[in-house]
């Protein structure tokens, strides 16, 4: 996460130090600085879904939809076991048993 922030930091500098963009005739920013109810709801179950799941929304939709058998939920779990150092072992052998019931 640190290297992303530091990345997006640089990046941000570089950008702005250009009198104008490269593709477009100026910068197009943000003016809206209201944070509302529905803002602070919206970032906090985006946070609680990223958090409980171990995925980032987007890509975790994608998954859903190209994982086929609905194994999608094993998938998100193998991959937040392995981000924990569980043994790839036992997880293998859960997720046989599962599989071998689901089809």
């Amino acid at each position: 996460m640190l290297g992303a922030v530091v990345v997006t930091f640089l990046g941000y500098r570089i950008a702005f130090r250009r009198p104008r963009p490269v593709l477009v005739e100026r910068f197009s920013l943000p003016t809206a600085k209201n944070v509302d109810g529905r803002v602070v709801f919206g970032a906090a179950l985006f946070g609680v879904g990223w958090g409980l799941s171990g995925f980032c929304p987007g890509p975790a939709i994608h998954l859903i939809f190209i994982a086929g058998k609905g194994h999608a939920h094993l998938r998100a779990r193998d991959a937040h076991w392995h981000r924990l150092g569980a043994s790839s072992d036992t997880d293998e052998a859960v997720q046989q048993s599962h599989l071998s019931e689901c089809d």
